[in-house]
C-alpha cells in the first residue's frame, strides 16, 4: 500500500487504478497488520523485547520520583535490584509500521 501512496502522491498511478483503489488496498493492509499483531504470542515476539525496555524506564522513572532513589539505585525492597537509570522522555527511531505492534502490544 506504501508504493501505491507515494505513486498517487507523484501522479504516477497506472491509469487502471482509482482512488478507491488505493483506499481500499491502505484499509486492507492496516487491518491485516492489526488482526495479525493482536494475536498475544505474536505480539510478544515482535515486541516484546522494545515493550520491555519502555515499560522498565516508565518504572525507573517513576519510581525514582516517588522514593528519591537516583539512577542505578538499589529498589529499596531488600533485593538488591538495581533499577535501571530513569529517562524522562524516551526516543525511539523505528519504522512506522512499529507503531502498530507498540499499540497491539499494550
Amino acid at each position: 500500500s506504501e508504493i501505491l501512496k507515494c505513486l498517487q502522491v507523484r501522479d504516477r498511478l497506472p491509469p487502471s487504478l482509482t482512488k478507491a483503489d488505493v483506499a481500499a488496498v491502505k484499509s486492507h493492509t492496516g487491518g491485516r497488520w492489526f488482526h495479525l499483531l493482536r494475536h498475544e504470542r505474536l505480539a510478544e515476539l515482535a515486541m516484546g523485547p522494545m515493550v520491555c525496555w519502555m515499560v522498565a524506564n516508565a518504572c525507573a522513572a517513576a519510581w525514582a520520583d516517588v522514593t528519591g532513589i537516583g539512577p542505578g539505585g538499589d529498589d529499596g525492597l531488600g533485593g538488591g535490584i538495581l533499577l535501571p537509570s530513569p529517562v524522562p522522555l524516551q526516543l525511539v527511531s523505528a519504522h512506522d509500521s512499529t507503531l502498530i505492534g507498540l499499540l497491539c502490544a499494550f
